[in-house]
């Protein structure tokens, strides 16, 4: 189940979901990935099978979990999800 609070932004997939608080916070619940999500301040969000991807600030993409497809690779990697 999701955190207690509210989020500006969700992103869901198979077995988890990752969500941006108002103070732009990211938090996910679920199955654990295989690397844990990075600190700092995020407007965009989405998870999908086994990993996720944020939208910082800073509009740098930041994702974590498996990378046994090179889905973590940023934008130029074959990611459904973003």
């Amino acid at each position: 189940a999701p955190p207690a609070g509210s989020f500006s932004r969700i992103g869901v997939g198979h077995y988890r979901g990752c969500g941006i608080t108002h103070e732009g916070e990211l938090s996910c619940w679920g199955e654990p990935l295989e690397s844990s999500p990075p600190a700092g301040q995020f407007v965009d969000v989405s998870a999908c099978g086994e990993f996720a991807c944020a939208v910082a600030a800073d509009g740098s993409v930041h994702c974590w979990g498996d990378d046994s497809d090179g889905a973590l690779h940023g934008p130029e990697a074959s990611n459904e999800c973003m």
